[in-house]
């Protein structure tokens, strides 16, 4: 009798490279999904956004935020609640007005009893060359951690006023200035400890902070600041969330090595 379970050489081999076809289609496209960035601002609505209402609008497909006339007290945030980042690389085109500084947070944690109020890292939106895109500490007590062009390592170690150790490690070529007023590319990729900033795709600051206290997790957040009026334009915002080899070769693609071996070639 016939065994019904029993496939022919020739069919086993049809089988087994389809299977191969099936699994090599199945990982290229889990790769691309991986690749591939999710747009997090659709244009029209501030739908998973939140956000002072009488601060933040849409205008020509971009997010409006002003204090033109507002004098507000504390810095304030326009929050995204669609989802928490770790390991992400983010874009976003700007432009800011007005003779004041903005801000991008990243992993921020909400500040209690501050509406809207955010603490944590912060890629910095700066009319000072040198503060321009750089790793700003908000509403935590440590401030500037690195500046333009700096590579800098923070040690979890404290000195006897309670401050860890920050250290600058390398230099970066800075470039030239931005025009802020214009519209610019910023981009943060973190992964682990470790964020590297980018303006207009030139790296400005690459830190690993080892600092505990340094939440891994978090919202993301645009800001406007206290002081002189100001306003902002964001458009164009996506993220793309990284892991494994994706989070590894983000990092290489724009290490300050593989930048330096780039320009010195």
């Amino acid at each position: 009798m016939t065994n019904r379970f029993f496939s022919p050489p020739c069919l086993q081999t049809s089988r087994s490279k389809n299977f191969y076809a099936v699994s090599l289609l199945c990982t290229c496209l889990t790769a691309l999904a991986q690749a591939q960035f999710e747009s997090i601002f659709d244009g029209k609505t501030l739908d998973d956004w939140e956000g002072q209402s009488d601060l933040w609008r849409i205008e020509d497909e971009a997010i409006v935020g002003t204090t033109v006339g507002k004098n507000i007290k504390t810095n304030t945030f326009l929050i995204y609640e669609g989802s928490r980042v770790r390991n992400f690389h983010l874009k976003a085109k700007l432009r800011m007005e007005g003779e004041n500084n903005s801000g991008i947070m990243y992993r921020a944690q909400d500040l209690e009893d501050v509406s809207y109020g955010l603490k944590g890292p912060q890629m910095d939106i700066h009319p000072k060359p040198e503060y321009q895109g750089m790793y700003y500490s908000e509403q935590t007590g440590r401030g500037i951690i690195a500046q333009r062009g700096q590579e800098v390592r923070v040690s979890n170690e404290r000195n006897d006023k309670g401050k860890v150790t920050i250290q600058v490690v390398g230099e970066i070529p800075p470039g030239t200035p931005f025009n802020l007023s214009e519209w610019n590319e910023y981009e943060v990729i973190a992964v682990g400890r470790r964020s590297i900033h980018l303006i207009n795709g030139v790296v400005t600051v690459d830190v690993t902070d080892q600092d505990e206290t340094t939440e891994l997790n978090g919202k993301i957040g645009l800001q406007l600041h206290q002081g002189p009026d100001m306003t902002i334009r964001v458009k164009d915002v996506k993220i793309r969330h990284l892991r494994g080899q994706d989070a590894r070769k983000a990092l290489e693609e724009n290490s300050t090595f593989r930048l330096k071996k780039k320009l010195k070639n």
